[in-house]
């Protein structure tokens, strides 16, 4: 039963578990198995040309075309990246709480993530805010990682290594290298943390510490970035070959890589390292503080010695002891460029902004590339709101440190204020890129777009907030707005459904029927007129002094006009009915709208 379910035979699976609870009904996983594959059988399905994606109507009908969409969009990408097609359709569902996710995969309990692949079978929990238990997740960049997993696996017949199908899945998100992950590299190759490649599966299975799966994940893609930047991107599906033809991983280094597992090691870390010193950090060991320590009572007169020891310190939160020991060392040597780097540094964290900038301009005449200088006084100009002084120092922060988001976090928020949104756009797009999880980065950069007169990029960002928060009215809203405008009547109706799933309301089965008497008149049209009337005569009968009277009036006008004897009418006589209970219709007010502005 539970290989059917992994498979996607999931009446095979039932007819399995059915025999198996004959044999012992007490069983938690198979009592649990049925169930939810009863509450399935009532699933929406929508079958497209590669996939076949099922959610619960009563919940999630809002994701159903979203998500083939999507699916479909990403098909032909991933399968030219790693050579293959899957031979199968790929089945997709969703599920509308985290219950139901983790029973569908394992028939127990809690699955601690939000998405999951078992090779032709792709589930995800919903991205709902109070029914997913992670909230709300950019549910397209987890679906593309998992749809990778599905060609990987297909393409090496199940034999791939878990570190490997996990970096070719990560590799594929959008939002691989983000700052999180970044930050979790530099730590693992300053403490040498990063896994030997022959151990690298155990991360994910068996991590032996707090953060050793996150590691895995990021390392992993890492991995095949060293590969496709020092051997080229053909080694990427020469690899999944000769993981097909059933070598080891040991045999595909040698004959793929021409190395051994233990020589890539030694090679990856010095790139790794190397990586990290152009991200602007330094790689000083962490936990070479009580080596440090030693060194400087055997040498007390070393400023050098001095300084790691205080930036050593200052990294493991003892700033006061820190800052001490970078001051001894300043005292050795007033050019030591670390020493004022700890101070300048210890300074800001105590809010003492005068000395922290005193110490940042000396750190600037010691190194003028310094990036911690011009961190310390952006730090000092935003706090004394010196904006232009605080621009300068962020821009230089960003060229000499990319990977550090609070350059991108001070610049969209200090440019906003100034009234400079154009400015302000680049860093709002950085930090989108960067994290794909915060709907907020892309609503305001669609916002600046769609200001602009852009509208397809306005378009994109808005479509953006819907992979992360697909239950927000206003994104459909604004996304049936710019269809519409741009006369993609199917788009713009489409958006205007998904705005009646979410809130079956007076109002949005107005702007639903505007939108379709919109589109009905433009293509010459009179069904799809017609259907805008049934929508105007829904809202109606819901609110009787809504928008949907003034619409309803102007598409009978129209159909008056141009279908006088309603011959093409499927939806009952040309005056609305209401229930008993309601009251007819009152005017509504006259004054006529332009077609374009009515989609508001």
């Amino acid at each position: 039963g539970e290989l059917y379910m992994q498979t996607g035979l999931e009446a095979d699976a039932k007819e399995a578990f059915e025999k198996a609870h004959e044999i012992d009904d007490f069983r938690e996983d198979i009592v649990n198995y049925l169930s939810l594959l009863d509450d399935m059988a009532l699933y929406d399905v929508y079958e497209t040309e590669h996939f076949i994606v099922k959610v619960d109507g009563d919940y999630d009908a809002v994701l159903l075309e979203l998500v083939a969409a999507e699916a479909e969009r990403i098909y032909s990408d991933v399968c030219t990246d790693f050579g293959h097609e899957p031979e199968v359709k790929t089945i997709i569902e969703i599920f509308p709480d985290h219950m139901d996710f983790s029973v569908r995969l394992t028939g127990r309990g809690w699955l601690g993530t939000v998405g999951a692949c078992t090779g032709n079978v792709i589930v995800l929990v919903t991205p709902h805010e109070e029914r997913g238990d992670f909230g709300t997740y950019n549910w397209a960049n987890v679906l593309r990682h998992e749809f990778a997993h599905t060609v990987t696996l297909s393409a090496t017949d199940n034999r791939i290594p878990h570190w490997y199908t996990e970096a070719c899945a990560v590799w594929q998100q959008p939002d691989r290298q983000g700052f999180d992950a970044v930050a979790q590299l530099i730590a693992a190759v300053r403490e040498d943390r990063l896994f030997q490649v022959k151990e690298l599966d155990w991360g994910f299975v068996r991590p032996k510490r707090a953060g050793d799966r996150s590691l895995a994940y990021a390392q992993s893609e890492w991995i095949l970035e060293y590969i496709i930047e020092t051997q080229g991107y053909d080694k990427v599906t020469e690899m999944l070959v000769a993981f097909r033809e059933g070598k080891t991983q040991t045999e595909v280094f040698a004959e793929v890589l021409g190395t051994s597992e233990h020589g890539f090691d030694l090679a990856f870390n010095k790139w790794a390292r190397e990586q990290v010193e152009a991200w602007g950090f330094d790689t000083i060991p962490t936990d070479d503080l009580d080596k440090i320590a030693t060194a400087v009572r055997r040498k007390p007169r070393d400023a050098s010695l001095r300084a790691t020891y205080a930036a050593v310190l200052y990294r493991e939160g003892e700033y006061d002891k820190a800052k001490a020991e970078a001051e001894k060392a300043l005292a050795l040597d007033s050019r030591n460029a670390k020493a004022l780097e700890v101070l300048s540094l210890v300074a800001m964290m105590s809010k003492d902004w005068d000395i922290a900038l005193g110490y940042a301009q000396d750190l600037l005449m010691v190194d003028e590339h310094s990036g911690i200088a011009v961190r310390v006084m952006a730090a000092v100009f935003i706090e004394k709101r010196q904006w232009p002084l605080a621009v300068v120092a962020l821009e230089q922060y960003q060229q000499r440190r990319p990977m550090d988001p609070f350059s991108y976090e001070q610049l969209a928020g200090v440019y906003t204020q100034l009234g400079y949104a154009d400015k302000a756009l680049p860093n709002l797009i950085e930090l989108h890129q960067r994290s794909m999880t915060n709907p907020e980065y892309a609503r305001r950069i669609a916002a600046i777009y769609n200001a602009a007169g852009e509208e397809a990029l306005a378009r994109h960002y808005y479509e953006q907030v819907t992979n992360i928060d697909p239950y927000e009215t206003g994104t459909h809203e604004a996304l049936a707005a710019i269809h519409r405008n741009a006369k993609r009547y199917g788009e713009a109706i489409a958006s205007a459904n998904r705005l009646v799933l979410l809130d079956d309301s007076a109002e949005n089965r107005a702007k639903l029927a505007m939108v379709k008497f919109v589109a009905g008149k433009a293509e010459d049209d009179l069904a799809m007129v017609y259907a805008g009337r049934v929508e105007a005569r829904r809202s109606v009968a819901m609110e009787a002094d809504g928008d949907g009277g003034k619409v309803l009036r102007r598409i009978q006008t129209y159909l008056d006009e141009n279908d006088p004897e309603g011959l093409l009418a499927a939806d009952g006589p040309d005056e609305p009915e209401t229930p008993d209970d309601e009251p007819a219709p009152a005017d509504a007010d006259d004054a006529e709208a332009t077609d374009e502005g009515d989609a508001q």
